[in-house]
């Protein structure tokens, strides 16, 4: 009997599984702002998720998009923002934003774009004692949570694009 060889190496699996870990997740989408018309790619499970936020009033910033996430009804606290700030590079590393939790993705026309994401887990997941998370209660929205801050938002934010530098905000 003639012995197999194979020509080439397997393909390696490409899928991308949900936060269940069951069932493929749904394809990534581009988030797209009207405002700024800058892009992300955010994962397809998000959709169930998140819901997503606007605001011209953002603190520091001028403009911000916040992802919210909501689990069963309810909406918890942003799990990535993506915030406009109306400055120059030299001010903002000046006025040590580079030190601080907002992470720049683009500096153009006068504009810096950056991203930040929660440091700790919303109030309302911690227990009755108020010193420790609950995770028992909220192991799925913690883990959920969890993976959205610490392994999407790094690719959402490497997925940063702006759009031609004619796009401009609408006034």
């Amino acid at each position: 009997m003639k012995r197999i060889t194979r020509k080439s190496k397997p393909l390696l699996s490409r899928k991308c599984f949900a936060p269940n870990e069951r069932q493929l997740a749904p394809k990534p989408y581009v988030y797209r702002d009207p405002n700024y018309g800058f892009r992300l790619t955010i994962p397809g499970w998000w959709r169930k998720y998140t819901v997503i936020e606007r605001s011209t009033s953002a603190g520091d910033a001028d403009y911000g998009v916040f992802f919210i996430f909501k689990y069963k009804g309810k909406t918890y606290g942003d799990v990535f923002s993506l915030l406009v700030f109306r400055m120059s590079l030299k001010r903002w590393i000046d006025d040590g934003y580079d030190e601080s939790p907002f992470i720049r993705l683009a500096a153009r026309n006068g504009l810096i774009y950056a991203y930040t994401t929660p440091e700790e887990l919303p109030e309302e997941f911690l227990d009755k004692t108020g010193n420790d998370y609950d995770y028992v209660k909220y192991a799925v929205p913690i883990r959920l949570m969890s993976r959205m801050v610490n392994d999407d938002a790094p690719k959402i934010a490497k997925s940063f694009k702006l759009g031609p530098a004619t796009a401009r905000r609408r006034r």
